[in-house]
């Protein structure tokens, strides 16, 4: 498939920053409340049976922490206060080491499979994320370890972005599919969905994968021009957009709540698709179920 370029999906790091890593930020805001604790919690070392090793990489192998090439600095704090260094440490911990990455699982120790949804609490309503670590574990632990650490609570769906996009239909002397495209973002930590800031210190490899598609309600990593540069902005899609398939990476899908979905997509925008009166998503919940 020839590869799709949106601007507006651009996402963010902290390229030639100058300073210590995220790890060792001070601040004098109030360190997030975790949110309630949902999956087994087993040893850090436990051994498992995972055949690719897709299922239990670490921060260090499933990340890079270097940012990618044209991309920002991100914030100290985001807008609702909490530190961005604070927020790298439980995720990632110490060295890369103990953080709640370390205690997310998708296999319990006699490898049953643990499925998770996570649910947004909006001032609208709630909208219900089936997540999907068969297709995409990396992203899954990245984004139940964020909200865990109280990352997503009181920011915003900072965009809602109707887009015409030309596809190349692959046939001589054809014209290019004009399509349109629906679509929220949310998860900026300075709350405007700037290009360029979406990133708490690290930056996930894209994982792609044939088994899903961009359907209505799928939820995936926002990046930028650089596929490794998707991190903590997540978009939610109100239309089919199959171009999109093996651009950006598929890690979920809502199961209830599009009607919230779409209320929030149409409410008034200004410039650059953002809302007059952003939703916050109030909190996230995050509950797990063996298979």
């Amino acid at each position: 498939m020839k590869r799709i370029t949106l601007a507006v999906l651009l996402a963010a790091a902290m390229l030639g920053c100058g300073r210590s890593k995220p790890a060792t930020q001070q601040s004098t805001a109030q360190e997030p409340a975790p949110a309630s604790p949902t999956a087994p919690v087993h040893p850090v070392n436990r051994v498992v049976k995972d055949d690719d090793g897709r299922l239990s990489q670490t921060v260090a192998t499933a990340t890079v922490q270097e940012p990618p090439e044209g991309e920002s600095c991100p914030p100290e704090e985001t807008v609702t206060h909490k530190s961005v260094g604070k927020i790298y440490q439980l995720v990632a911990g110490h060295g890369g080491k103990g953080g709640l990455w370390d205690k997310i699982f998708f296999l319990t120790p006699d490898n049953k499979p643990i499925s998770y949804k996570a649910i947004l609490h909006t001032e609208l309503g709630a909208v219900t994320i089936d997540l999907r670590p068969d297709v995409a574990p990396n992203h899954v632990r990245s984004f139940i370890a964020l909200a865990k650490s109280g990352y997503y609570n009181g920011l915003a769906f900072d965009r809602a972005i109707r887009q015409k996009i030309e596809v190349d239909t692959g046939k001589e002397g054809m014209q290019p599919e004009v399509h349109t495209i629906d679509y929220l973002e949310a998860g900026c930590p300075l709350g405007t969905g700037d290009p360029g800031f979406g990133s708490v210190g690290y930056w996930l490899k894209p994982e792609f994968s044939d088994n899903v598609s961009h359907e209505v309600g799928t939820v995936g990593a926002c990046h930028g021009e650089e596929l490794e540069s998707g991190s903590a902005k997540f978009y939610i899609t109100l239309t089919k957009a199959p171009w999109m398939d093996g651009n950006w990476t598929i890690f979920g899908k809502v199961t209830h709540g599009m009607d919230v979905v779409r209320k929030i997509f149409d409410k008034p925008k200004g410039e650059d698709f953002r809302p007059t009166s952003p939703v916050i998503i109030r909190d996230v919940t995050v509950t797990s179920n063996v298979r």
